[in-house]
């Protein structure tokens, strides 16, 4: 799952986790006869283990057809949310308000100008062959892309690390903050071939800066 949704997904998924141990939670109590047998007071809430569904159903069918129809179009809705939460997007370019210690405006900042110099300093670090950096949002919420390609025989996990670190850095050093959401996509250069291995790194927060780098 991107990162962009993927605490959407996992709310999602826990309610409906939530609502299947429910259900067979009722079926078995009511399998086992629990309300009869252990716990009266929710025997109204039960049926008995020889019902059969027809009759159940058939007494409540004036409502629990509109119903059913009604869970169809809003889970057909929510799933469809959620397919097109998955679709790849660049991230939109607004302008960097940057303020000073009074709280007044210091000067605004293209993402473009910080992307770019952003992008020259990770293509300093041994082993990473071109890194095109996308950086969006406010300066307290800064998201930031890097999409970068490594040679093959480069330690990647190095790399990955010592490319947040730098990025985290040099953002902190730059606004005064690290940022918001960090997203790194490492991408195994080939020499012999147009095609690439990628190797998703997503959905960390960034983490505390606790020295100072660099500036961009």
């Amino acid at each position: 799952m991107r990162s962009v949704s993927a605490a959407l997904n996992r709310v999602f998924l826990a309610f409906f986790g939530l609502l299947i141990v429910c259900a067979a939670a009722w079926f078995l109590a009511s399998g086992l006869d629990v309300g009869h047998y252990s716990v009266p007071s929710i025997a109204a809430y039960l049926t008995a283990a020889q019902d059969e569904i027809g009759a159940l159903l058939s007494p409540r069918a004036h409502w629990l057809l509109p119903l059913g129809v009604l869970m169809s179009v809003i889970t057909f809705m929510v799933g469809l949310f959620l397919l097109l939460m998955q679709v790849p997007r660049r991230p939109a370019n607004s302008p960097l308000r940057l303020s000073g210690s009074d709280g007044d405006l210091a000067a605004t900042l293209s993402p473009d100008v910080l992307s770019q110099a952003l992008s020259e300093r990770v293509q300093d670090l041994p082993g990473v062959e071109r890194c095109t950096v996308f950086v969006t949002g406010s300066p307290s919420k800064l998201w930031v892309q890097a999409d970068t390609s490594v040679a093959p025989d480069c330690e990647v996990k190095w790399i990955v690390t010592e490319l947040r670190k730098l990025l985290n850095e040099d953002v902190a050093t730059s606004l005064g903050t690290p940022p918001k959401q960090l997203d790194v996509l490492v991408r195994l250069a080939r020499s012999v071939s147009s095609t690439s291995t990628s190797k998703a790194v997503t959905g960390q927060p960034s983490p505390a800066i606790t020295g100072t780098g660099t500036g961009a």
